[in-house]
């Protein structure tokens, strides 16, 4: 339990500099193979999908570790959402918006059995903890 409860404090601090820098950590994250992107039932093409592809990743990093840091698959949903959402240019912010929206709320109704529920070591290397915001 002691080991959630200091997961828990960097997990704090990791969102409080996701949440002033944007997607920073997106752009030093070396995802592992279990990362796959925004994956799509029958590998489909859907709108955004290469936009939306560093988002996914990183939420594919909290449904696989966050458990480890005391992160509720509901969390990194709303993660997930946000991080989509600030890739969104004001080009095409409502279409964007509106995807984005959609990706959220399949992750919720589908998502479920992905999210791991166990503590994995291999995620409590430090590079792990920026990858999950």
């Amino acid at each position: 339990m002691q080991q959630r409860s200091r997961g828990s404090r960097f997990f704090v601090y990791a969102l409080i500099l996701s949440s002033v820098s944007g997607l920073v950590f997106a752009q030093t994250c070396d995802f592992p193979v279990w990362t796959n992107g925004c994956s799509v039932p029958l590998n489909l093409p859907f709108f955004y999908k290469d936009k939306f592809t560093t988002a996914c990743n990183h939420h594919d990093m909290c449904y696989h570790c966050g458990f480890t840091f005391g992160i509720k698959r509901e969390t990194c949903d709303q993660i997930f959402l946000q991080n989509m959402r600030q890739q969104c240019s004001l080009k095409h912010l409502f279409s964007c918006k509106y995807t984005s929206a959609l990706y959220y709320k399949v992750v919720r109704k589908l998502a479920s059995s992905h999210y791991n529920q166990r503590f994995i070591p291999e995620c409590t290397i430090p590079s792990v903890l920026p990858c999950l915001t």
